[in-house]
């Protein structure tokens, strides 16, 4: 899928209560980032409600965040293998936040969020400066404004 990006900005420089975020960003599809990428910092919400370096199991972080566990599971070893959390196993493992402080950006790029990769917004092709399609020149801004946003968000 090809993101189509729309770029609000709050009412009155209302921010998001949990983000901080000054703008509502949706894709096409009415999604703001991927299913995949959207589960995933739901369950870094959570996370990020208790106390840095505290393990919750998996199937508790599920249920509080509203992800299917199996689901879940696959995603949290994506994001541990990209070291954007920490796993232990056993009778108090479970999943934990690691110390540095974790950007969307970071999340979408280990899930492979198609806003990481420099698509073409009217094709699957890559376009560029050198072969741009009508729509580059903008695209590209709109683009790279939507990473910058995605980098200065941290859980």
């Amino acid at each position: 899928m090809v993101p189509v990006v729309f770029v609000q900005k709050r009412s009155h420089n209302e921010e998001c209560p949990r983000t901080g975020a000054l703008y509502s960003i949706r894709y096409r599809s009415g999604e703001m980032i991927s299913i995949p990428a959207k589960h995933a910092l739901k369950a870094l919400f959570v996370l990020s409600e208790q106390k840095r370096g505290t393990f919750v199991p998996v199937s508790e972080l599920a249920r509080a965040s509203n992800v299917p566990s199996s689901y879940l599971s696959k995603l949290v070893k994506q994001l541990a293998t990209a070291s954007l959390l920490v796993t232990r196993k056993g009778p108090t493992g479970g999943v934990a936040l690691p110390k540095k402080k974790v950007s969307f950006y970071q999340v979408c790029e280990a899930l492979q969020d198609p806003i990481t990769y420099d698509t073409c917004l009217l094709s699957k092709k890559a376009c560029s400066k050198n072969s741009p399609c009508p729509v580059h020149p903008k695209w590209s801004k709109e683009r790279e404004r939507f990473k910058s946003f995605l980098r200065k968000q941290r859980i």
